[in-house]
Protein backbone atom coordinates (compact mmCIF):
# COMPACT_ATOMS: atom_id res chain seq x y z
CA UNK A 1 0.00 0.00 0.00
CA UNK A 2 1.46 3.36 -1.02
CA UNK A 3 1.59 6.22 1.33
CA UNK A 4 -1.31 8.19 0.26
CA UNK A 5 -3.34 4.48 0.26
CA UNK A 6 -2.28 4.59 3.70
CA UNK A 7 -4.21 8.06 4.10
CA UNK A 8 -7.53 7.46 2.25
CA UNK A 9 -7.47 3.90 4.88
CA UNK A 10 -7.11 6.25 6.92
CA UNK A 11 -9.66 9.14 6.18
CA UNK A 12 -12.38 5.98 5.60
CA UNK A 13 -11.62 4.70 8.60
CA UNK A 14 -12.10 7.53 11.11
CA UNK A 15 -14.58 8.72 9.27
CA UNK A 16 -16.80 5.56 9.92
CA UNK A 17 -15.64 5.38 13.65
CA UNK A 18 -16.71 8.99 14.02
CA UNK A 19 -20.58 8.33 12.24
CA UNK A 20 -20.57 4.73 14.29
CA UNK A 21 -19.97 6.71 18.11
CA UNK A 22 -22.34 9.00 19.74
CA UNK A 23 -23.23 12.41 18.16
CA UNK A 24 -20.55 15.02 19.46
CA UNK A 25 -19.64 17.50 20.51
CA UNK A 26 -18.38 15.45 23.51
CA UNK A 27 -18.03 16.90 27.20
CA UNK A 28 -17.45 15.61 30.46
CA UNK A 29 -19.29 15.85 33.82
CA UNK A 30 -18.79 15.39 37.03
CA UNK A 31 -22.40 14.25 37.63
CA UNK A 32 -23.66 10.48 37.96
CA UNK A 33 -26.90 9.39 35.58
CA UNK A 34 -28.89 7.43 37.44
CA UNK A 35 -31.06 5.32 35.34
CA UNK A 36 -29.70 7.08 32.44
CA UNK A 37 -28.41 4.68 29.21
CA UNK A 38 -24.58 3.98 29.91
CA UNK A 39 -21.64 3.35 27.31
CA UNK A 40 -19.19 1.36 28.70
CA UNK A 41 -15.55 2.32 26.83
CA UNK A 42 -13.19 -1.04 26.85
CA UNK A 43 -14.98 -1.98 29.94
CA UNK A 44 -14.51 1.33 31.82
CA UNK A 45 -17.26 2.95 33.76
CA UNK A 46 -18.14 6.56 34.54
CA UNK A 47 -19.15 10.65 33.47
CA UNK A 48 -19.32 11.09 29.68
CA UNK A 49 -21.73 12.84 27.70
CA UNK A 50 -22.75 14.04 24.51
CA UNK A 51 -24.86 16.65 22.88
CA UNK A 52 -25.98 14.23 20.21
CA UNK A 53 -27.96 11.03 20.67
CA UNK A 54 -27.42 9.68 24.04
CA UNK A 55 -25.62 9.36 27.50
CA UNK A 56 -22.06 7.27 28.31
CA UNK A 57 -20.38 6.53 31.14
CA UNK A 58 -16.85 5.69 32.01
CA UNK A 59 -15.25 5.53 35.61
CA UNK A 60 -11.60 7.47 35.33
CA UNK A 61 -11.87 10.84 34.72
CA UNK A 62 -8.63 11.19 32.75
CA UNK A 63 -10.06 8.41 30.33
CA UNK A 64 -13.17 10.22 29.66
CA UNK A 65 -10.72 13.58 29.30
CA UNK A 66 -8.60 12.11 26.92
CA UNK A 67 -11.63 11.08 24.79
CA UNK A 68 -12.81 14.41 25.00
CA UNK A 69 -9.83 15.92 23.92
CA UNK A 70 -9.50 12.97 20.91
CA UNK A 71 -13.20 13.47 19.92
CA UNK A 72 -12.05 17.08 19.30
CA UNK A 73 -9.55 16.48 17.56
CA UNK A 74 -11.30 14.54 14.55
CA UNK A 75 -12.00 17.34 12.10
CA UNK A 76 -8.33 18.51 12.25
CA UNK A 77 -6.55 15.72 11.91
CA UNK A 78 -8.84 15.06 8.96
CA UNK A 79 -7.94 18.43 7.69
CA UNK A 80 -4.11 17.43 7.75
CA UNK A 81 -4.64 14.24 5.99
CA UNK A 82 -7.20 15.40 3.08
CA UNK A 83 -4.22 18.50 2.36
CA UNK A 84 -1.59 15.89 2.35
CA UNK A 85 -3.86 13.85 -0.14
CA UNK A 86 -4.71 17.01 -2.56
CA UNK A 87 -1.06 17.83 -2.49
CA UNK A 88 0.29 15.05 -3.51
CA UNK A 89 2.37 15.38 -6.62
CA UNK A 90 4.06 18.17 -5.20
CA UNK A 91 7.93 17.51 -4.87
CA UNK A 92 8.36 17.86 -1.56
CA UNK A 93 5.38 15.74 -0.20
CA UNK A 94 6.88 13.29 2.06
CA UNK A 95 9.20 15.79 3.80
CA UNK A 96 6.21 18.01 4.35
CA UNK A 97 3.35 15.95 5.41
CA UNK A 98 4.75 13.53 8.00
CA UNK A 99 2.32 14.70 10.44
CA UNK A 100 -0.38 13.18 7.79
CA UNK A 101 1.57 10.04 7.64
CA UNK A 102 2.54 9.72 11.37
CA UNK A 103 -1.73 10.14 11.74
CA UNK A 104 -2.34 7.51 8.81
CA UNK A 105 -0.31 4.98 10.59
CA UNK A 106 -1.40 5.45 14.40
CA UNK A 107 -5.43 5.42 12.60
CA UNK A 108 -5.13 2.34 10.95
CA UNK A 109 -2.89 1.00 13.92
CA UNK A 110 0.61 0.45 12.22
CA UNK A 111 2.50 3.03 14.00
Amino acid sequence: MSVVEEIMAAIVKLIELREASLEGPWTRTDELWEGAGRYDVHGIDGPVTTDGDGIGSIGNVAEADLIVTLHRTIDAQLTVMRDAVAEYDYSMWLVDHQTAIHFARAINGDA
